[in-house]
């Protein structure tokens, strides 16, 4: 970038001496940085790529301040900047969404108009009936896989999202939600809990100290941070997204994210001392993995929506503990909650 920003300083020195010197005022300032002159550091780099082909080198053993990753849909117009899509499918796309929106109000209104004149007509004419369509559909809701139609997020192509309500013994329900567009490959998987926003956070703490235990379901939420201390290994809120699997396929998932990350993305720069601490520390992965180490697992969520197996439920297990606490406010306005008006 100084490089770029010096060429022809010169010949702009004379033409336009004001431009010259912010110029050069900045190169400067850059420098400095560089350096890490007095005054400089702590600095904060921020690298936004809507590809998601950008990657800042993370260092294990490092404090977990100093590094942080998220991922995001693509708006509209980045999906055109990318080439992805032109700028008319997607004012076709925008188009289809109001004319479907205006849609589903007026389907909406007229089923509300037709349901009050069958209860009028039922109230001139009443008859004795049973419930048992409504308890028929609302167990077929809970068992059935749900299909509706969405849009794509990523080439707005229209798609097909799949759903399905899973009871999760001694917790609750939790939705379970998977889309696939057929036109350019994107999938998706999320994992929401139902119901009212808790009035605390809950951490849960679990000692593994028996390969059985890997077997235990696990359910991290988007909103959940994770923590191995043993491993090293901190997940801050919104890695992975949300995920129901086992602690063995939580960690495996772990173990394949960070693997292609760090060795195919950043290996050609990587250092010697940190390619062995890499190493060492996926050694120590593939060892919890394996259920060949005792480590504990911390789960912090602010909004309880994050589970892992009670193997002796109704009872308490010996191995588990379960703290409820008051949000910070840090994570009120994380969440939305600082503004909203109950």
């Amino acid at each position: 970038m100084i490089d770029d920003l010096s060429m022809d300083q010169e010949k702009r020195k004379e033409i336009q001496p004001e431009i010259y010197e912010k110029i050069d005022q900045f190169i400067k300032k850059v420098r400095s940085y560089i350096n890490a002159d007095e005054g400089t550091l702590p600095l904060t780099l921020t690298i936004d790529d809507p590809s998601g082909n950008s990657w800042i080198e993370y260092v294990p053993g490092e404090a977990t301040h100093k590094w942080a990753h998220a991922e995001y849909n693509r708006t509209p117009e980045q999906n055109v900047q990318l080439g992805l899509v032109s700028e008319d499918e997607v004012a076709q796309q925008e188009l289809a969404k109001k004319q479907a929106k205006a849609t589903a109000i007026a389907n909406s209104t007229s089923v509300s108009q037709q349901k009050e004149g069958e209860a009028e007509e039922e109230n001139d004419n009443p008859r004795v009936t049973g419930f048992s369509t409504d308890h028929d559909d609302i167990e077929n809701f809970a068992n059935e896989v749900q299909t509706f139609h969405a849009t794509c997020s990523s080439c707005f192509a229209p798609c097909e999202t799949h759903m399905k309500v899973v009871n999760i013994p001694h917790f609750k329900d939790v939705i379970i939600m998977s889309t696939t567009c057929e036109r350019c490959g994107y999938k998706s998987n999320e994992v929401k809990t139902g119901g009212a926003i808790p009035p605390h956070g809950r951490r849960v703490t679990l000692f593994v100290d028996d390969p059985e235990d890997l077997a235990r379901d696990i359910l991290k939420s988007e909103s959940c941070g994770m923590k191995v201390p043993e491993l090293n290994l901190d997940l801050t809120p919104g890695t992975l997204g949300g995920r129901f699997t086992t602690i063995e396929g939580l960690l495996s998932q772990v173990r394949e994210e960070l693997h292609s990350r760090v060795f195919q993305e950043t290996s050609d720069s990587m250092t010697d001392e940190t390619k062995t601490r890499w190493d060492e520390f996926f050694s120590r992965l593939d060892s919890a993995i394996a259920g060949k180490i005792k480590f504990t697992i911390e789960m912090v969520d602010p909004l309880s929506a994050s589970y892992i197996q009670n193997v002796y439920a109704p009872d308490d297990d010996p191995n588990m503990k379960i703290v409820d606490y008051e949000r910070t406010e840090e994570e009120n306005e994380d969440l939305g909650l600082t503004d909203m008006v109950v």
